[in-house]
């Protein structure tokens, strides 16, 4: 699946892209990947962050939440694949838009999607999925959500973890730029996430840029692959 997903956006994208993969076993991701993405081991940086690899999903920002301050970084799950031209996500690079984040908009927002933030974050904010999270040359989510994560690590023994407490985190970490007019939703009839409880009737990706083939066996993956494959061709 992870390879699929690095060659869908590389058949989009191509060398306008770096492509990076952080693991804790280089050897063995190399051996799948072949060269279409550069890994590296979270052990190369000093001191990284984020280094929780059970429970809530930090570990996918390690070693850090920014690689490339000052240029477009975008950062996706293994399960994220790239159909299209995200002309939506090329707009962080026009030095008149004063966009710093571009996010995934969850298909149907509720509270446990949040987890253990759900009650920190204001109403007005809308739901957001992790699965792509996109920085501008202006933006740069470290700080504030280096902040998140000190705060659930010591609170952690008092919480009851969930899988989405990463998500709410980032949620928080962005919710006053949402205020502000720094940070947005992507349209997501362009930008979809394809699961049993989302999106579930799809039938065709015709139209899509971006699909997030979640849920813990993602079936999209596998009714879609033979079309991912074919990206770009």
């Amino acid at each position: 699946m992870l390879v699929d997903s690095i060659k869908s956006f590389r058949a989009i994208l191509g060398s306008r892209a770096n492509y990076v993969v952080h693991t804790d076993d280089p050897r063995h991701v190399k051996r799948y990947l072949r060269g279409i993405a550069d890994v590296f081991a979270f052990s190369d940086y000093h001191n990284p962050s984020f280094a929780t690899f059970t429970g809530p999903t930090w570990g996918k920002w390690c070693p850090c939440p920014r690689l490339a301050p000052g240029d477009l970084e975008v950062h996706v799950d293994a399960d994220v694949f790239l159909l299209a031209e995200p002309v939506e996500i090329f707009t962080l690079l026009d030095s008149r838009n004063k966009m710093k984040y571009l996010v995934l908009e969850e298909f149907k927002g509720e509270s446990w999607q949040r987890g253990c933030f759900a009650d920190m974050i204001p109403s007005s904010v809308p739901f957001i999925n992790a699965g792509l999270f996109a920085q501008g040359p202006n933006g740069d989510i470290s700080e504030s959500m280096q902040t998140q994560y000190d705060w659930w690590l010591s609170k952690r023994h008092l919480l009851k973890e969930t899988f989405h407490d990463e998500q709410g985190a980032l949620t928080l970490a962005i919710a006053n730029d949402f205020e502000t007019g720094y940070a947005d939703v992507l349209p997501k009839d362009r930008y979809v996430i394809i699961s049993p409880r989302s999106n579930r009737e799809i039938s065709s990706l015709e139209g899509l840029v971006l699909f997030h083939a979640t849920h813990p066996d993602h079936p999209a993956y596998h009714r879609f692959k033979n079309i991912v494959r074919g990206v770009g061709r």
